[in-house]
């Protein structure tokens, strides 16, 4: 069995190439509803005296969009705006103290936090969980 010429070579590799962006695109397309870009975590107004009242909104938003059957953008959309919220009252008002707010309140920062970015958990977690194992 011979090697391919170097010409050969340069058509099959290019074939394939080819081949695997065009399986790329037909994936993307066909997965158009899934694949979704929220863009960067922004920081927003939050009024620090009312941040029990937000995150227990965020905490009711993030279940009830899990219990639903809606498309992946809608799902992604609910996330994206529980995850500025969260990020906005970390920023803007430290993280809240458990007798600040409840359980339910704490549990949104902690289900909120597991789906942002690698950095910003590595920002944030450290934070809740010395809160978290602190003595009361």
């Amino acid at each position: 069995m011979s090697l391919p010429s170097d010409m050969s070579f340069k058509k099959i590799l290019l074939s394939l190439s080819i081949f695997i962006l065009l399986a790329f695109a037909v994936v993307v397309i066909l997965n158009r509803d899934k694949i979704v870009y929220t863009g960067k975590v922004e920081f927003i107004d939050v009024d620090c005296s009312k941040k029990a009242s937000i995150l227990e909104r965020v905490y009711l938003n993030d279940q009830r969009i899990r219990k639903q059957d809606v498309p992946f953008r809608e799902f992604a959309k609910v996330d994206h705006e529980n995850q500025e919220l969260v990020v906005s009252i970390l920023e803007k008002c430290s993280m809240p103290a458990l007798g600040e707010v409840g359980q339910k309140q704490m549990d949104a920062i902690w289900l909120i936090l597991q789906h942002t970015e690698k950095d910003t958990r590595k920002k944030y977690f450290p934070g809740y969980l010395n809160l978290l194992f602190s003595p009361i």
